[in-house]
């Protein structure tokens, strides 16, 4: 082959070569085009769902509410899908919640409690449950972070700080749960407790104990019983009740009514029904009750009462050894009757929501009690 032709066959190749490397370069330079292009375009969708939450020109939105007795109420459906919230609703137990970010609020069915997560918040009103739709009071929705306007039957709620108190949330680190904890932590951990009754000691007494069988509501006892005798003291209608430790009062039943026969043995029959006493059940049983919020996330329910303390306001504070009420039997079958039979308080102990026992053995929660509360 003369040497002219395979050096211009040579050329051509080298030519075809670098035409070929070419195109390889380009087309994967535009396959980075390509996903850069797509990356940005997520992003974009991205930012455009956070402005769906964050958007300062949506500072305000309206709910229509109702009144109930004179009281404005909001149907938390449209309160969750306003503020781009989820809500769950257990009918059976009497529940609902509403889920903000990593934020969660509870109410109560036929119940003055409102709860975020696992602390509990001043709140006169009760939550209703009818026609398929729960109604929470309007003035409970103050708490999510905004302001509430009542307008009529429009409740405008300010969102100027939600998403703040939202993040601020999302950021907070985790508490130590109960779970983790040994006996001797649960004991310093409820350290600054006190006895609610003057003079009184722990009941060794089974039934007076965390966790004994309570066959005629199908469930369990969640708190502590402080009767006469087994206490060593005498109790009467007009025993003072004293806050265990400084808190916030979050709840006080002063117009509670007592369940008549009838109201209480359907609600009985229910739980008979069920697989454990609904939540909203139980809270009726408790009678005139008083909660109060302390440090910690602590709360104590004192239960049964015969009377509350004149004076005593939701969202007052007090502190250890102030007296806020007075033992009962309010929403036993002898407050039912009228009789002054069964006087007794019963007290829970709350750790951000969960009863403080409930990882412990019955000799763990007679240890820990005895340590907590000796005279």
């Amino acid at each position: 082959m003369n040497k002219k032709i395979y050096y211009s066959i040579c050329l051509a190749l080298l030519l075809l070569i670098v035409v070929l490397s070419l195109e390889k370069f380009n087309a994967k330079e535009q396959l980075e085009q390509t996903r850069f292009e797509a990356v940005k375009e997520a992003q974009a969708l991205d930012e455009s769902e956070e402005t769906l939450v964050k958007d300062p020109t949506q500072e305000t939105v309206l709910v229509e509410g109702i009144k109930i007795d004179g009281k404005s109420y909001v149907p938390l459906q449209q309160v969750a899908d306003k503020l781009n919230g989820e809500h769950e609703v257990d009918w059976l137990e009497g529940t609902a919640e509403l889920r903000m970010g990593n934020t969660q609020y509870s109410w109560v069915k036929d119940a003055p409690i409102f709860e975020k997560d696992g602390t509990f918040l001043p709140n006169e009103d009760k939550t209703v449950f009818q026609e398929e739709q729960v109604w929470i009071p309007a003035q409970s929705l103050a708490h999510l972070g905004g302001s509430v306007e009542l307008e009529g039957n429009q409740v405008k709620i300010s969102r100027e700080n939600l998403v703040e108190e939202v993040s601020l949330t999302m950021g907070s680190e985790a508490t130590m749960s109960l779970a983790d904890m040994s006996a001797e932590q649960v004991v310093e951990y409820l350290s600054f407790l006190q006895i609610p009754i003057d003079g009184a000691h722990i009941s060794k007494k089974s039934s007076h104990l965390p966790g004994a069988l309570r066959s005629y509501r199908n469930g369990i006892h969640e708190g502590i019983d402080w009767y006469a005798g087994t206490t060593g003291i005498e109790i009467t209608e007009n025993t003072p009740v004293k806050s265990m430790a400084d808190g916030i009062v979050v709840r006080a039943d002063h117009d509670y009514i007592e369940y008549t026969l009838e109201e209480r043995e359907k609600d009985l029959l229910v739980s008979a029904k069920s697989t454990h006493t609904p939540t909203y059940i139980l809270d009726k049983l408790r009678g005139r009750s008083i909660w109060v919020q302390h440090d910690k996330g602590v709360l104590v329910r004192y239960a049964h009462l015969s009377n509350i303390e004149p004076g005593l306001k939701i969202g007052q504070a007090v502190s250890a050894g102030d007296v806020i009420g007075y033992v009962g039997n309010s929403g036993t079958s002898y407050g039912v009757e009228g009789s002054l039979g069964g006087l007794h308080l019963h007290s829970d102990i709350l750790v951000y929501g969960d009863l403080f026992w409930e990882y412990l053995s019955e000799e763990q929660v007679i240890s820990v009690l005895e340590q907590l509360f000796q005279p």
